[in-house]
């Protein structure tokens, strides 16, 4: 697999006076992130007046096996400004498969999280293993998700794809199980 990608950080161009004018329909429309991942899954979501866009990003201080994790930022729509990326959890886990849901006044985040940090040399079965299913809620005083639930925490079964939708007040979430 061509890893070339992780030799360098990306590079967060959202909150450039070049982004700001795109936002404001006053430009082109232009890239907020250089060098992502091939993987980015970014998705993006209105919560309330705010816009927060999610997406897997490299963290270069991590071996290739746990390197992607979430990140967020949120639209100002005041400044018409993007804040500085964010890592949704605090692990050092590699996090895939992200999804959004929104009502448009709560939002929540589903993703797929490793266990645990991997050896570098990881086989195939240890990676399938170790992958959960997590969520968080978004809070829109302080632009920031909480505290990240683990919907699975099992450690011999595949868990992955989430996805997470909503009606009458309620929050579902559907992923694929596999032993």
């Amino acid at each position: 697999m061509d890893d070339v990608y992780l030799k360098s950080a990306s590079t967060w161009k959202g909150s450039s006076e070049e982004a700001a004018a795109a936002a404001q329909g006053c430009a082109e429309l232009l890239s907020m992130v250089d060098n992502s991942a091939d993987v980015t899954m970014h998705k993006l979501a209105a919560v309330g007046d705010k816009l927060v866009l999610v997406y897997l990003d490299n963290d270069t201080e991590r071996t290739a096996v746990n390197a992607l994790r979430l990140m967020y930022t949120v639209y100002d729509t005041e400044t018409k400004t993007w804040s500085a990326p964010s890592q949704v959890d605090a692990n050092a886990t590699g996090d895939y498969a992200p999804n959004l849901y929104t009502d448009g006044t709560e939002l929540y985040v589903i993703y797929q999280d490793s266990a645990a940090v991997l050896d570098e040399n990881a086989d195939l079965d240890s990676w399938l293993a170790s992958q959960n299913i997590a969520s968080a809620k978004f809070d829109s005083e302080s632009n920031t998700f909480g505290e990240v639930s683990y919907v699975t925490t099992d450690s011999s079964v595949l868990d992955k794809a989430p996805v997470i939708t909503g009606a009458d007040g309620k929050v579902s979430a559907v992923w694929i199980s596999n032993e």
